[in-house]
């Protein structure tokens, strides 16, 4: 589940920042729900629509505006072929653009250091034929 929440703070109070929003809908697209391999298919069609489908962590911040985020495909088998997968993202914290993406790979030799846990890089996605 998705529980980064992120604030500006401003004279009239603290406003939430959306700064998931775009990695979420870049996750999608990269790890198609509807197409990977032995998915649930019930479950597939309501994805999209709710972001607390995938899961989301603030790892670190670049410099006081971009955040870097870890976006992961949840661990369970109703995933089917795409379980697990990992992007990592810096996020300018005022917008929420995009500012990098990172692959697993990518992710871990660069944030390995900030992160509390071994990072794992996942097996290949497996697709539908």
């Amino acid at each position: 589940m998705n529980f980064t929440r992120i604030f500006r703070v401003e004279d009239s109070g603290p406003v939430e920042i959306d700064a998931v929003r775009e990695p979420f809908q870049d996750m999608l697209r990269r790890f198609p729900p509807c197409r990977a391999y032995h998915a649930d298919p019930n479950l597939c069609d309501e994805i999209p629509k709710h972001e607390d489908y995938l899961n989301f962590s603030a790892i670190d911040w670049t410099d006081a505006h971009t955040l870097v985020l870890m976006g992961e495909v949840p661990c369970e088998s109703r995933w089917g072929g795409i379980m697990c997968q990992v992007m990592g993202y810096e996020v300018d914290a005022a917008t929420g653009k995009i500012v990098d993406l990172m692959t697993a790979r990518e992710f871990k030799k660069k944030w390995q250091h900030a992160m509390p846990f071994r990072f794992h890089i996942p097996e290949a996605p497996e697709w539908q034929n």
